[in-house]
């Protein structure tokens, strides 16, 4: 059976119209091909829908979490304290990597000496392990001495807020289609009066979080 071909006089367009008969589809003389609305593409062949997107790509952002609440995670305590920044985001690739943008304050007050805080994110989600701490997405994990922590100053009673903007990377999601937690967990190192995580009352300022998927 031969090929059914539709072809347009030399020079010309060859033109499919919809049921106003404005032109849906235009294949110009070289082949160029133009779709007149938003088209939609079906199947596993294409870099559209189920397709595959080229690596590096950004396949999607997640919304904006944000808040005026914080945490405090106690004082001089080594124990890590999930704190109110978090999000979720659904993977679209379980071979996808999550970039974590986050903005937050930290205060620290301290009137005995010296003292410091830590962070590092948890990753929680159905099909994820257990107590996962990705490994781009931490400061050092050692709980005590002045050189492991985020931020480590002498007495400061008069308190302290740190504003951090992070860029983080998870570089492999493991999973899709399910929804993945990430939530900021901090502890204090010789604080004597408080760590608090989060946004500030008394300046009305905000934090925030968001994602970024990249296919790899």
């Amino acid at each position: 059976m031969a090929n059914l071909i539709l072809k347009a006089s030399s020079g010309n367009s060859l033109v499919v119209q919809g049921g106003d008969a404005s032109p849906a589809i235009t294949v110009g003389n070289t082949g160029t091909t133009t779709f007149a609305e938003n088209a939609t593409f079906s199947g596993t062949a294409n870099v559209y829908g189920a397709g595959t997107f080229p690596a590096g790509h950004i396949v999607q952002t997640s919304t904006l979490n944000k808040g005026s609440t914080n945490t405090n995670i106690g004082t001089g305590t080594a124990t890590w304290t999930s704190t109110v920044i978090t999000h979720a985001i659904t993977p679209i690739y379980s071979n996808s990597a999550i970039i974590v943008h986050a903005n937050f304050l930290a205060h620290m007050s301290d009137s005995s000496g010296d003292g410091g805080y830590n962070f590092r994110w948890l990753k929680t989600g159905t099909g994820i392990a257990a107590d996962t701490y990705p490994a781009g997405m931490h400061m050092a994990e050692n709980q005590t001495g002045s050189d492991a922590h985020a931020i480590y100053e002498a007495v400061h009673a008069e308190g302290k807020s740190f504003q951090h903007q992070l860029t983080l990377m998870d570089e492999n999601v493991t999973v899709a289609d399910t929804a993945v937690t990430y939530t900021l967990q901090a502890h204090s190192y010789n604080v004597s009066t408080s760590a608090k995580f989060g946004s500030s009352t008394w300046n009305n300022y905000q934090w925030s979080i968001f994602f970024q998927e990249i296919k790899r």
